[in-house]
């Protein structure tokens, strides 16, 4: 759980923005495995990031390329849902 403490220094969001249930899961899962795969900084920065944004999004990435993800995700999920 200290990866999901964390999570806010890495994604510059303050963690009473996130939202723990979800967030901090998938975020410190990604951070998990970007120790185990040993990816540089930026990469395990980037992929806890797009962890986030899974998790329904960070204020952070407004304004950013991650927008249109979020449109696609939203959209899986509505297919995934219906079953």
């Amino acid at each position: 759980m200290k990866s999901a403490a964390t999570s806010g220094v890495v994604t510059g969001a303050p963690l009473e923005r996130l939202a723990s249930h979800t967030a901090f899961g998938v975020m410190a899962t990604a951070a998990a495995g970007a120790v185990l795969h040993r990816l540089p900084a930026e990469r395990a920065a980037a992929a806890v990031a797009i962890a986030g944004s899974y998790a329904g999004g960070l204020f952070s990435n407004f304004g950013s390329m991650m927008k249109g993800y979020h449109a696609g995700m939203a959209a899986r999920g509505g297919l995934e849902a219906r079953g």
